[in-house]
């Protein structure tokens, strides 16, 4: 967990692709130290893609009876979700968990484009302040130890864009560009590869072709 005076990054646990986390108030972080925190992909019944949510149960529970943290926010400090309603997030980023960012919406409402209108500074800045400080020594010692196939596995279909700041998730199987390099990440557009790079290259590797995939 990063935290400053005013907001905190809450490590969620590796998903499509990276290790995800979510922002929230420092202030909320005293009522929510007896849960523990998950990504969680959901695909949207009524045809709106693949979503990752932080997703939260109380320590000792099993997972099926957590919520989505936003939820949990938002009865924590607002007031219980009306039959009928939702939280939603105002800038469509479903990792900026933030009250302020939070909103009560009828459950029927097309859920935001997150591509469109996700907030490209605040959450952004959070990240690279936080997360990348030290030349990104903390995550970038966990991608090595996560890169390695032999120890870890995951469970997924759909990948993330590499780039932490960014949200962007496959729609479909495949969509996104692999490192040509290591072969083992993949980005969104040449634009957030170049801006991944000053960390990624500590953990980059070139791969042997022996070791390729042949699924993917």
């Amino acid at each position: 967990m990063i935290e400053n005076d005013a907001v905190a990054l809450v490590q969620l646990g590796r998903c499509a692709g990276k290790t995800k986390y979510a922002l929230v108030d420092a202030s909320s972080l005293h009522f929510l130290r007896n849960y523990a925190f998950f990504p969680k992909v959901d695909v949207d019944r009524n045809g709106n893609g693949v979503k990752i949510h932080a997703f939260v149960t109380e320590i000792g529970q099993p997972k099926q009876n957590g919520k989505n943290l936003h939820d949990v926010l938002w009865e924590l400090f607002m007031n219980s979700i009306p039959s009928g309603n939702k939280v939603t997030h105002i800038n469509g980023n479903l990792m900026d968990n933030r009250l302020n960012n939070l909103k009560l919406v009828d459950e029927n409402e097309i859920p935001l484009d997150s591509k469109l209108i996700r907030d490209p500074h605040f959450f952004h800045q959070v990240l690279t302040c936080l997360l990348h400080r030290k030349q990104f020594e903390e995550s970038a010692h966990l991608d090595q130890v996560n890169r390695d196939e032999s120890t870890v596995t995951e469970n997924f279909v759909y990948y993330e864009c590499h780039f932490l700041p960014c949200n962007n998730l496959e729609q479909e199987m495949g969509q996104f560009q692999v490192c040509g390099r290591c072969r083992r990440v993949r980005y969104c557009c040449v634009e957030c590869q170049h801006k991944d790079w000053p960390y990624h290259m500590f953990t980059c590797r070139q791969r042997n072709p022996v070791e390729e995939n042949p699924l993917r």
